[in-house]
């Protein structure tokens, strides 16, 4: 069992739980065992994240209803970091910046990574699964910080082609920052320095974290610097001290990742200075409303804790339902989603609509899972789903391929999504506003290998030339729209057309 499942008062094995925010992330796998391979942790994704400081329930405020231990496929991860005073090893830094260090290593030989070993990695990666980036020119981590013309298209249709250099093992860390570095409405916020304003001085990091973003994103964009790679490492060094988990140099989740990243960027540009005391909801009250006042009550509390513009392009609304089994009664509940995690259905010609359908589908809570019933009194039998009440601008699907926990598998199945028009209005609630929600294709999170070996590249498209690229670490080159759909598709990135 895992530092997880050992702290957590939620059970972690066969179905996962909604946890509501009482588990702060610091406590989560922190020093969790590597197995030194980029390939996902071992223990279950959760359906859903759920921002920070998500603190209902779905039936009612007793240890017994879903604040406890019932059977759910969503849990919200957040909490704060302590801070850490951690200084990158410049001389490691200078040794990787010359070379690639594949993330195809050896379990074997791979006991333990950190920045001392760093000139190790490359005798002990194994050549029989290696693959070797072709060689790029790399930029001088040491340049002065780049001044873009603000509002200039024309220089963003030259940059976004500068590729980032290995660190050892941090594939999953370069993936996820080139599907965010295409993610345009994100990246004119820091190429324009419109975040400046916004830096909450209140926040533990006081800026440092979104600075270092800032400033990878603008040499990433820096046309100057197309066809180079540059390094990483001074935003690995900002983000491992706000999340200590990503200390070192082992295998991380490219997913896991992703919501520690935003988590911490928007802490850096919350709008919320100084946080409101937090006001106890009366259920038996927000029961009696209608589900449209239900859901605007619970998203204007939402953002009285966190509005920022990381919340604005990512963050949706998800309803819960909860039918009594006994005498009918329904409840629900609004909460916030960062991405939703989807499982995979166990037959062929799999589609994202088939995981949609899935994950949205009535699931049977029966036994210990049972919850209290608000007016039954008493645990009943119920059926819990989730539909959407509100869809976000980029939307951020997750492909549940790993699975277990003792004798882990990934699902290599082939899953079919759509390059544009994915239409996910009849995932709607019936009170949801939006008329439309059709979806664009703009960036995937590829994990190839193994459970036990495995690599992480990203293919994006281009949000001002329409054209797609590989990123496979420090190289960069065009692909076809035909291969961007593959088996390899971990986390997709959507955008809604507007």
């Amino acid at each position: 069992m895992d530092d997880m499942s050992k702290q957590s008062d939620f059970k972690l094995s066969g179905s996962s739980i909604r946890n509501y925010g009482s588990q702060p992330r610091y406590m989560l796998s922190v020093n969790r065992l590597p197995k030194h391979t980029d390939s996902p942790p071992p223990y279950y994704r959760s359906a859903i994240s759920l921002g920070p400081k998500s603190g209902s329930t779905l039936w009612n405020s007793s240890t017994s209803s879903l604040g406890g231990n019932v059977n759910d496929r969503s849990s919200d991860l957040n909490g704060r970091f302590s801070k850490l005073d951690l200084n990158e090893s410049t001389n490691s830094s200078k040794k990787l910046c010359n070379g690639y260090h594949t993330d195809y290593c050896s379990t074997k030989n791979l006991q333990s990574i950190d920045r001392r070993e760093f000139s190790e990695i490359n005798n002990t990666y194994s050549s029989r699964n290696s693959v070797r980036c072709l060689d790029s020119p790399v930029a001088n981590p040491s340049r002065a910080p780049i001044s873009l013309p603000v509002n200039s298209h024309h220089s963003y249709h030259r940059g976004g082609l500068v590729g980032l250099n290995n660190l050892g093992n941090t594939c999953f860390m370069n993936s996820i920052l080139q599907c965010l570095s295409n993610t345009a409405p994100l990246t004119e916020y820091c190429l324009e320095d419109r975040f400046l304003k916004d830096i909450n001085k209140s926040s533990s990091m006081n800026g440092m974290l979104f600075h270092s973003y800032a400033d990878l994103m603008k040499e990433i964009w820096d046309p100057d610097l197309a066809n180079s790679s540059t390094s990483p490492s001074r935003f690995k060094s900002q983000i491992q001290r706000f999340a200590p988990r990503f200390m070192g140099y082992s295998q991380q989740d490219s997913q896991e990742f992703l919501r520690y990243v935003l988590e911490g960027l928007h802490m850096e540009v919350n709008r919320v200075q100084k946080r409101p005391n937090p006001i106890k909801p009366n259920y038996e009250a927000e029961d009696c409303l209608p589900d449209n006042e239900k859901a605007n009550l619970y998203w204007k509390r939402y953002l009285s804790m966190d509005n920022s513009e990381i919340v604005d392009l990512f963050v949706g609304q998800l309803m819960s339902t909860l039918e009594c089994g006994e005498c009918s009664f329904k409840s629900t509940t609004f909460d916030p989603f960062w991405d939703l995690s989807l499982p995979i259905p166990k037959k062929s010609n799999v589609s994202i609509l088939d995981c949609l359908n899935l994950f949205t589908s009535k699931e049977e809570l029966d036994g210990n899972e049972r919850p209290i019933c608000s007016r039954c009194k008493t645990r009943r039998r119920c059926t819990k789903s989730f539909s959407i009440q509100k869809f976000p601008q980029i939307l951020v699907l997750h492909l549940k391929r790993f699975s277990g926990e003792r004798f882990r598998s990934k699902m290599s199945v082939m899953v079919d999504y759509p390059l544009r028009n994915l239409d996910l209005i009849g995932f709607a609630t019936s009170s949801c506003t939006q008329k439309s929600a059709q979806y664009k294709l703009y960036a995937v999170s590829n994990h190839s290998g193994s459970v036990y070996t495995g690599h992480y590249t990203a293919s994006c498209l281009n949000p001002y030339t329409g054209d797609w690229h590989s990123f496979n670490d420090s190289h960069v080159h065009a692909i076809s729209e035909n291969s961007v759909v593959s088996a390899e598709g971990y986390v997709l990135f959507y955008t809604l057309i507007q």
